[in-house]
C-alpha cells in the first residue's frame, strides 16, 4: 500500500468514527434569541458524559433549562442572558474543546485555496473537486495501464469521495 493510500485510508476511517461516537466537539446546530441546539454525538453512547455535561449546565444560574436527547445527541438550552454569556459558560467547561491553533491555520490556509480556485474557474470548479478529478484521472491510468488495481481503484474511491463531500 502506498504511503498516500494509506493516509487517505486512515482519514476516511477516522472520519466515520468520528461521526459515530463524536469528538466530544459539541457544535451549535441552531440559535434564536434565548434559545440554542447544539450537537455531541458523544452523549449517545458515553452516560457519563453525558451527565456531566447535564449536571454542569443544570448548575449554571445564566441557564434556566437544559435538556439531552441521548437518541439524537442534541442538547437544548433556553437562557435570558446575553449572548456572550452563554458562549463564556460553554467555553468554561473543559468537555466543549475549540479547534487547535495548527488545525485553524490548516483550515484558512485550505479554504483560501479553495476560494482562490473558485472565482479563477468563474465558479466551475473548486478544491473537492479538482482533487476528485486527479485522483481519478490518475486512479484510471494506474488501473488501465500499469494493472495496480488496489492503488488506482483506490484513488477512484477518493475522488468519489471527495465528489460527495463537496456536495
Amino acid at each position: 500500500m502506498s504511503y498516500l493510500a494509506g493516509l487517505a485510508l486512515g482519514s476516511m476511517a477516522a472520519e466515520q468514527m468520528r461521526k459515530f461516537a463524536g469528538n466530544g466537539d459539541i457544535k451549535l446546530v441552531h440559535s434564536i434569541s434565548g434559545r440554542r441546539r447544539y450537537y455531541d454525538g458523544r452523549i449517545k453512547w458515553d452516560n457519563g458524559y453525558a451527565k456531566k455535561i447535564e449536571s454542569y449546565l443544570t448548575k449554571v444560574t445564566e441557564i434556566n433549562k437544559v435538556t439531552l436527547n441521548r437518541l439524537t445527541g442534541s442538547i437544548v438550552i433556553t437562557y435570558s442572558c446575553p449572548e456572550e454569556t452563554v458562549d463564556k459558560v460553554f467555553r468554561k467547561f473543559g468537555g466543549f474543546p475549540g479547534k487547535g491553533n495548527v488545525r485553524k491555520r490548516v483550515h484558512f490556509i485550505f479554504s483560501h485555496i479553495n476560494k482562490s480556485l473558485y472565482r479563477t474557474t468563474g465558479g466551475n470548479l473548486d478544491l473537492p473537486t479538482s482533487l476528485a478529478g486527479i485522483f481519478l484521472v490518475l486512479g484510471l491510468s494506474r488501473t488501465i495501464r500499469l494493472k495496480q488495481w488496489p492503488n488506482g481503484s483506490q484513488m477512484m474511491w477518493w475522488s468519489y469521495n471527495l465528489l460527495k463531500k463537496a456536495h
